[in-house]
């Protein structure tokens, strides 16, 4: 049971960091990416499933937010000679009205558009496109070519799902103690039972030395 708990409560708070990501990621000045399809060969993915595609990477969908990143992300595009026209999903989505960073529950405040572009009325996801080799920002439905993945490290995982989920730490808590009351109540029972077994081998001792006693006289 509590080797099976301890591995789970690391995992959950990112303290473990699974080797092979290091090979899958392209690691740049303000990050580590991966850049994954929509095509398969069962058919084109969902927004939500390339999500979930990052979340398995150790990773989320990428957060643009300043123009060095978009430069950064535009050079490793640009490494991968993908063509003017592709399209690459961010993590920016339309909830509730306001155009946010899924990935951390911030609005998105750093856009670059095109010169001409003209946003549509209601945004569902925000992506990114290379034109004239250059990146702009753009809205879409969610039907991209390419997604981006940004890994996170364990650590800003472990304070997203405090900050998003203030619950996960008091299951934790109750999960700790309800082990160390395990770990009491084990360690109690043995002690008793070695007790006993003491107790027992006194007794033993003393009916031996009394017979001996009772032999003699």
């Amino acid at each position: 049971m509590i080797g099976f708990i301890i591995p789970v409560l690391f995992i959950m708070f990112g303290l473990l960091e699974p080797v092979y990501t290091q090979s899958e990621f392209e690691s740049l000045d303000t990050g580590a990416y991966f850049l994954g399809t929509y095509k398969t060969s069962r058919g084109m993915k969902t927004w939500m499933e390339v999500r979930e595609d990052c979340r398995n990477h150790w990773a989320d969908l990428v957060t643009v937010d300043s123009e060095e990143e978009l430069s950064s992300l535009l050079s490793l595009i640009k490494s991968m000679r993908f063509k003017n026209g592709t399209s690459f999903s961010t993590s920016g989505v339309h909830i509730y009205e306001r155009l946010t960073w899924w990935s951390n529950g911030k609005d998105v405040t750093f856009l670059k558009r095109k010169p001409d572009y003209k946003p549509t009325k209601v945004i569902y996801y925000l992506s990114l496109v290379l034109y004239n080799n250059e990146l702009y920002m753009i809205d879409t439905n969610g039907e991209d070519e390419f997604y981006i993945c940004e890994f996170v490290p364990g650590w800003v995982r472990a304070y997203r799902l405090i900050l998003n989920y203030p619950y996960v730490p008091f299951s934790v808590l109750v999960i700790l103690i309800v082990i160390r009351l395990y770990l009491n109540t084990l360690f109690n029972f043995e002690r008793r039972q070695y007790v006993s077994d003491d107790q027992e081998s006194l007794i033993g001792v003393d009916k031996r030395g009394k017979g001996r006693a009772t032999a003699l006289s």
